[in-house]
């Protein structure tokens, strides 16, 4: 098993993605312009758009032994990601979204199907390939395969960065091993029980993280750096074509920004261009030559 910049845990799905001029309402009857299909899922879009940037990065997830399921495989490797060590459940379809979205706004409704079988287990990241890595990242869906690699590389020395899209009440098994959290306000504040920006970044840093980011879409984002220090970051200016996977691509760009030896200021700037970037692309990940262009600045001396 060869070494890796990146270990990504987490979600992959095939997104089935229709586009139309309305969004969806209760009750009512939508009809779509076009209908097309994409890999995705928020761990592999985070993976890809990682590789786009110019990291070695190992996957590690659960896919059907379906059709979509080998197409999201392709869609990794293709990107020349490592998939070595992800599970393949025999006769179980692939994790599904479909996607909604209204192009006069560029934001979108989500439906997804996960087979429970698909569920990773806590042993999905062995520790050979943590000895192997300088990073860690989950998007916090494989909770418990999550919660044991992120124990296992903290102890192993290893930086872990994680998402988290859902407020869960057991968050904290996670928080407890991660160096840096970046995740919707709007979650940061339900983990938090407050809508105090201020005191919930402070109650989630508490929680474990030294650096904790708060995503606010179209406002930027804001948080505490390893000092406690509060910071915001404005949003980069974007035509909105689909919002879907821009969470993912900050991220991406965050991570790929860190690992670099840029502040937390910095990385959270490079972030929001990343997410502005795939936000002027249809489908849920950042063309490879968009993303590489992006490489470009963030190594050169605007860097």
């Amino acid at each position: 098993m060869t070494g890796s910049d990146v270990i990504v845990i987490g979600f992959n799905t095939m997104d089935l993605v229709f586009t139309g001029r309305e969004a969806l309402r209760p009750d009512h009857k939508v009809y779509a312009d076009s209908l097309t299909q994409h890999a995705g899922g928020q761990g592999s879009n985070v993976a890809v758009d990682l590789a786009g940037l110019g990291l070695a990065v190992h996957y590690l997830g659960m896919f059907g032994d379906d059709a979509w399921g080998e197409q999201v495989r392709a869609s990794m490797t293709d990107a020349g990601i490592s998939v070595e060590g992800s599970v393949t459940v025999p006769d179980c379809p692939n994790h599904v979204a479909v996607v909604a979205v209204a192009t006069t706004s560029g934001t979108r409704s989500i439906v997804m199907c996960k087979d429970p079988r698909l569920t990773a287990g806590a042993d999905l990241v062995p520790a050979d390939a943590l000895r192997r890595t300088r990073a860690f990242y989950t998007d916090g869906h494989e909770f418990e395969a999550s919660v044991a690699a992120a124990e296992l590389a903290r102890s192993l020395g290893v930086r872990v960065f994680a998402d988290l899209e859902v407020a869960r009440e057991d968050a904290a098994r996670l928080l407890a091993h991660v160096d840096e959290l970046a995740a919707p306000l709007e979650v940061i504040r339900t983990l938090a029980g407050t809508d105090d920006e201020a005191k919930a970044l402070a109650y989630v840093r508490a929680l474990g993280p030294a650096v904790v980011v708060a995503t606010k879409g179209a406002e930027g984002c804001a948080g505490l750096d390893e000092q406690g220090r509060h910071f915001t970051v404005a949003a980069f200016p974007a035509e909105v074509a689909d919002s879907t996977g821009a969470g993912d691509a900050f991220h991406a760009g965050f991570l790929a920004a860190r690992l670099r030896g840029a502040d937390v200021r910095e990385a959270a700037a490079w972030g929001n261009r990343a997410g502005a970037v795939k936000c002027g692309h249809p489908g849920p990940r950042v063309p490879l030559a968009a993303m590489a262009r992006l490489r470009e600045e963030m190594e050169g001396p605007a860097a």
